[in-house]
């Protein structure tokens, strides 16, 4: 069964390039991923529509956080929520994105909703 990767961006110019790459690792890893992305102002459209296994964000996405919570409240209680490191979204370090999306449930991030 596939899972479902909404990354989340503030607005999309950068996620087009990381979408790109992370299809190419998913394929070269052989992980059954589907993905998808999403930039701040299509956000709720996206999650009132379908619900995704995991939400990736990018770095700028944390200054949203408020915004973004009430919407993953009202959406998305049940699915797992990623951060991606600057450091890792600077150098697009694909591999390692992708491998921490993948890893256990990790809400922290809204961790007061």
């Amino acid at each position: 069964m596939n899972k479902s990767l909404l990354v989340i961006c503030e607005t999309g110019i950068t996620a087009s390039s990381l979408l790109y790459k992370l299809a190419q690792e998913i394929e070269r890893e052989k992980v059954n991923i589907d993905i998808d992305y999403a930039a701040l102002p299509s956000v709720e459209e996206k999650l009132s529509k379908k619900e995704y296994d995991i939400l990736l964000f990018t770095p700028q996405v944390r200054r949203y956080k408020e915004t973004i919570g009430k919407l993953i409240h009202q959406y998305a209680k049940h699915t797992q929520i990623k951060m991606i490191s600057d450091q890792d979204f600077q150098y697009m370090n694909v591999p390692h994105i992708l491998h921490e999306a993948v890893k256990n449930e990790d809400r922290s991030l809204f961790q007061n909703e």
